[in-house]
């Protein structure tokens, strides 16, 4: 892991979400009866500048993947490499009391990844597994992740893209 990478974190936190349990996460492409889960803290290990690397500098036989570690999955904690497609900024909406006034963005976006596991022979999992992830940002800093809430879609490499 690259030095601009590593984040001093709180200690390691990941729940398991259930299925996205707003209109909001449906919206970005997040699948209903999907698990969603939550990294944060000391599972998450990588900034924003890797998501930047991993989109623009990885190659075919080169791929930069990140790096996700997920608990109670496919019978048990797992450790992942996603390998990304898409990033798309999402501002997402403030959040107020009153009805009557203007509903407005934050001034920093949130990203939303979109990719697929990296596969392998060697593999727990014999599918083809897609995944989109919305990444948070902490405020103070724009370069570290706050959380990661993550889907891991089993369609299959021959089944259509579920965004």
């Amino acid at each position: 892991m690259e030095a601009e990478d590593e984040q001093a974190t709180s200690p390691a936190q990941e729940r398991r979400m259930g299925s996205p349990a707003n209109d909001a996460h449906v919206r970005l492409g997040f699948v209903p009866e999907v698990p969603l889960y939550e990294i944060s803290g000391a599972k998450v290990r990588f900034g924003i500048g890797r998501v930047m690397r991993a989109l623009f500098e990885s190659t075919y036989r080169d791929p930069i993947a990140l790096p996700l570690e997920i608990e109670d999955i496919i019978g048990g904690e797992g450790s992942f490499s996603l390998i990304v497609t898409s990033v798309q900024q999402v501002y997402p909406a403030m959040e107020h009391d009153h009805q009557d006034m203007p509903v407005g963005c934050y001034n920093d976006p949130e990203w939303l990844v979109r990719g697929h596991l990296a596969k392998s022979p060697h593999d727990p999992y014999p599918e083809f597994i897609w995944v989109i992830a919305l990444i948070r940002i902490d405020g103070s800093d724009k370069t570290k992740i706050d959380t990661i809430e993550v889907q891991l879609i089993r369609d299959g490499i021959d089944g259509p893209r579920p965004w």
